[in-house]
């Protein structure tokens, strides 16, 4: 029965039979007329509201299903295990009619949040019994925010009971009926902080039960009182999800990079309109060059009268526009917290102002001399131990003990901070979604319930190339592939000199995953990437709504998230355009070392989810698939390292340290990082620190770390159960 579940618990039987109740579908509805956009983040202007915000926080906090309405608070963290059944999606009104047009769901719970004006026009169009309309205020068919006053988790508890009860059959009906609804969930006497820092996790909280009474201010003077702030909140959550270990959201709010040129003439500009001296220093150094948590008191004294910031014809709109952008950006970390049960760790500004370091990084990573490599080397150091440095020791605590995963968003390579010695990328499985473009960031936070394909359907493989014919790495991925034994998956070539060949052929092509194959890079911080097709260059924000773009995209080309880029890049171009996952790579890349990564990737699709299978298990998420992927590739270059640079070990001892790093990787093992070190150092005749020193000193960037996974991989399911039951 599609847009329905069954029920799980054996109590939850009628008459001998099996009980349906419907699964819940989230929309948050726009007039999807964003052709401008805030000027800081890049939020369209049919969202730059404050309540549009509220409006995503209420949602994160409405039941995940049906059967949330009738548990009580204790029970909903199992409720969500292991994935959540909770769809959500942000639309714009003409794209919403056109799904309800042509792919309506009259099956589930539709239910509908916007701004009034934008419900109305929705409800227009949206008919049926199984819709339910949500605003900040209340009009005909449309259920009003604004006036209830119970816990907000549980404003939808009855009227979600009966538009179930109007969708399933007699037997589900007369059980939904009979059901109690929750009993009202209890204040407990704990103050909100509100904070930006910490709504996140108090929204989580809220929408597993807990209620918080009065509020109680984060006092900005006192050292550390934000991270304390922040850990508080943590805790509170991560307690109610019953879990030791969580995933955690780990975010820093940012602008457009080349905004972070404070020296700039659109700076300059803006700062010079504001007449007072005091007003100017205010939004300069307290909103837009605060290197804390954008929080900034204003001390009164005797007779010390502050001015209205609000007032003030340039100020204001400015100051206006960025809270509401800093809203926005809580309200989306609100639901992918909520979505995924992850706590969220908000860092400080500090760790965006690196523009200088980042260009300087790329610059070194573009030379190809021993100089150079040394540069780059020493440069990366520097950056991640400033990074570490920003992020307070007890937020890193949190991570080393508390921490199962990460999903980061931000555009800081937050992906290089060391937790233990380890960059984050590799101690963890990780993914990260970018801060900016504010509506890119908006749609991938909320977006929620897991897309599974099943093994096999990961078989056909397209690679679109791009090279000249005199072009040396033109061959270089093929002749990679040819090493590896690769029977049971179609991996195809295809040449193409056009963009317009580029869209025909994603136009014919059917299956899961993309491999581009040519040269990638970008002109600087205030335009988009690309990817170099013949003469032209493919600008991927132009293939939405022009091309089948498919879910899986991996790019062997250089700079496609680049560190010193645009928010424009290519990997975010493909998600906008239809990708729900890109494997992207900070930096230039070496040609022959990236046709290795990509072809290594393609051979453990072919390999390891097969050995899964025969191992019992039966799904995994394509972010822990490439997740432990990403470990071995790395444990190889460090291998590699210390017998052909430092040639410390062997070829008889590479050889047994790989084989046990990856055994060690594939059976999830925490410790299969310091055992890789004490192997080597155990061959080497050296002690653990030695071999850990020589590599932070020498080589701390390895090729494995120029990579990352962009967008929401953690929502790609590969089902490996046996084909006739799938």
């Amino acid at each position: 029965m599609q847009g329905a579940e069954m029920s799980s618990n054996a109590a939850d039987q009628a008459d001998g039979g099996e009980i349906y109740i419907p699964t819940l579908q989230y929309w948050l509805v726009t007039s999807g007329v964003d052709s401008k956009f805030s000027p800081y983040q890049g939020f369209g202007s049919d969202i730059l509201d404050p309540y549009f915000a509220e409006l995503i926080e209420w949602s994160a906090m409405l039941p995940a299903s049906v059967a949330e309405v009738f548990a009580r608070a204790h029970e909903l963290p199992a409720l969500r295990q292991p994935f959540t059944t909770k769809r959500t999606s942000i639309v714009g009104l003409p794209f919403f009619r056109l799904i309800q047009q042509e792919h309506p769901d009259d099956r589930s719970i539709q239910i509908v949040l916007g701004l009034p004006k934008d419900v109305k026009e929705a409800r227009s169009f949206a008919k049926g019994q199984n819709f339910i309309f949500v605003s900040v205020t209340s009009s005909e068919g449309v259920f009003g925010l604004d006036h209830y006053e119970g816990h907000r988790a549980q404003v939808l508890d009855e009227i979600i009971r009966q538009v179930a009860c109007n969708l399933v059959p007699e037997t589900s009906r007369r059980w939904l009926e009979k059901r109690p609804l929750r009993l009202p969930f209890v204040a407990s006497d704990t103050p909100s902080r509100g904070a930006g820092v910490t709504r996140p996790n108090e929204h989580l909280s809220m929408s597993l039960g807990f209620g918080y009474s009065g509020v109680s201010l984060i006092d900005g003077r006192l050292d550390g009182a934000y991270e304390q702030a922040i850990l508080e909140s943590i805790d509170r959550a991560r307690e109610l999800t019953q879990k030791e270990k969580t995933g955690v959201v780990l975010y820093a709010p940012s602008m457009a990079r080349h905004l972070y040129a404070f020296g700039s003439a659109f700076w300059n500009q803006q700062f010079r309109r504001i007449r007072s001296p005091e007003i100017r220093a205010y939004i300069k150094d307290g909103v837009f060059r605060n290197k804390g948590y954008s929080g900034h008191r204003v001390i009164v004294e005797g007779d010390y009268k502050p001015p209205n910031f609000y007032s003030d014809p340039v100020a204001g709109p400015m100051l206006i526009v960025r809270q509401t952008e800093l809203r926005l950006t809580s309200a989306g970390i609100t639901a992918l917290a909520s979505s995924t049960l992850s706590p969220a760790l908000r860092l400080p500004n500090a760790v965006n102002f690196h523009g200088a370091e980042l260009r300087d990084i790329e610059r070194f990573a573009m030379r190809e001399d021993v100089r150079g490599m040394g540069l780059l080397q020493r440069a990366f150091r520097e950056l991640s131990q400033k990074l570490s440095a920003e992020t307070d020791g007890r937020l890193l605590t949190y991570l080393r003990e508390r921490t199962g995963s990460v999903t980061i968003v931000a555009d800081a390579p937050l992906e290089w901070i060391r937790v233990d010695g380890v960059p984050l990328m590799l101690r963890y499985e990780t993914s990260r979604i970018g801060m900016t473009p504010g509506n890119l960031m908006l749609s991938q936070c909320l977006e929620s319930g897991v897309r599974a394909v099943a093994a096999e359907a990961l078989a056909d493989i397209l690679v679109i190339r791009s090279f000249a014919d005199s072009d040396p790495i033109r061959s270089t991925l093929e002749r990679a592939l040819g090493f590896f034994d690769l029977e049971g998956l179609k991996v195809s070539f295809i040449d193409v000199e056009r963009v317009a060949d580029v869209i025909a052929h994603l136009n014919k092509f059917t299956g899961n995953i993309l491999v581009f194959d040519c040269h990638g890079g970008h002109d600087g911080d205030e335009r988009n990437g690309w990817l170099r097709i013949g003469r032209e260059k493919l600008d991927t924000w132009q293939l939405a709504h022009a091309a089948r773009i498919p879910p899986v995209v991996i790019l062997s080309a250089c700079s496609t998230f680049a560190l010193a880029g645009s928010h424009a890049s290519v990997g975010n171009g493909l998600i906008r355009s239809g990708a729900l996952t890109v494997i992207g790579a900070f930096l230039p890349v070496d040609s022959e070392k990236s046709a290795a990564f990509v072809s290594r990737l393609l051979y453990r699709i072919k390999a390891f989810l097969p050995a899964l299978r025969a191992a019992g298990v039966n799904f995994i998420t394509w972010r822990s698939f490439v997740s432990s992927f990403l470990r071995m590739s790395y444990a190889t270059d460090v291998i590699r390292f210390f017998s052909m640079e430092m040639q410390w070990i062997d070829g008889e001892a590479r050889a047994r340290i790989g084989i046990q790093a990856n055994t060690d990787i594939n059976a999830l093992r925490d410790d299969w990082y310091s055992r890789l070190i004490s192997n080597i150092a155990q061959s080497a005749q050296r002690s653990d620190e030695a071999i850990a020193f020589e590599l932070e000193d020498k080589r701390p960037l390895l090729e494995t770390m120029l990579y990352c996974q962009i967008g929401r991989p953690d929502l790609l399911g590969i089902y490996l159960g046996a084909p006739e039951q799938q």
